[in-house]
C-alpha cells in the first residue's frame, strides 16, 4: 500500500509548527518573579511556548547573551550572522504575543538560596523557577595549534561573524 500526503505549500513555509499565544494576551501576563530562563536557543524556545500552551499566565523572563533566542542550527548552515534572521521567533512575537522579557545579558551568578540571577552588570533578578537552558559549548581539541586565531568554533552569531570575516564573507550567507 502507498501512502500520500498532501499539504499546502503556503502553510508550510516559514517557521515549523503554529506559534502559541499568550491566554488572554500579553497584557494579561501576572507581574511579578514568574519563571527566568537562562539561554538562547532551541531549549529556550521550546520551554516558553510549552509554558504558553500549557496555560502559564505569569511572567517569564529569559535571559541570553544573545539579541535574540536563536535556531542555532542555521549557524552551521549558512553562517547566517544575522539574528533577525536565525531567530526561532521575532523580539515582536516575543513580547507581544508571548508576554516575555528578553534581558540581553549574561547570568554571572545563580543564588539559589535567596531564588535570584545576577547580571554581568550587577543587577539581579528573583524568580519562583529557574530554568537553565544554556546548551553546549564547543570543546577546543586539545592539540597543538588549536589556538592560533584562524582555529575557530561555532555556537554563537559572533562566531559565525569571525568565520565570515575569515573566509571574506563579511555579510554571511541568507
Amino acid at each position: 500500500d502507498d501512502l500520500f500526503v498532501t499539504a499546502d505549500p503556503e502553510k508550510l513555509k516559514g517557521k515549523p509548527g503554529v506559534a502559541p499565544s499568550c491566554k488572554g494576551g500579553a497584557q494579561s501576563v501576572a507581574q511579578g518573579k514568574g519563571i527566568v530562563v537562562v539561554g538562547g536557543g532551541a531549549g529556550t524556545i521550546h520551554c516558553v511556548e510549552e509554558l504558553r500552551k500549557s496555560g502559564y499566565q505569569g511572567s517569564i523572563t529569559v535571559v541570553s547573551n544573545e539579541q535574540a533566542i536563536i535556531d542555532r542550527t542555521k549557524l552551521s548552515k549558512a553562517l547566517i550572522a544575522d539574528a533577525d534572521k536565525v531567530a526561532w521567533r521575532s523580539k515582536s512575537h516575543l513580547t507581544n504575543v508571548l508576554g516575555v522579557q528578553l534581558q540581553s545579558s549574561t547570568v554571572t551568578k545563580v543564588d539559589a538560596a535567596s531564588k535570584s540571577v545576577t547580571l554581568e552588570n550587577g543587577s539581579k533578578i528573583e524568580y519562583e523557577k529557574l530554568v537553565l537552558a544554556t546548551g553546549g559549548t564547543p570543546k577546543r581539541l586539545p592539540i597543538p595549534g588549536s589556538d592560533f586565531k584562524n582555529v575557530l568554533v561555532l555556537r554563537q552569531i559572533s562566531d559565525a561573524k569571525a568565520i565570515n570575516e575569515a573566509v571574506g564573507n563579511e555579510e554571511g550567507d541568507e
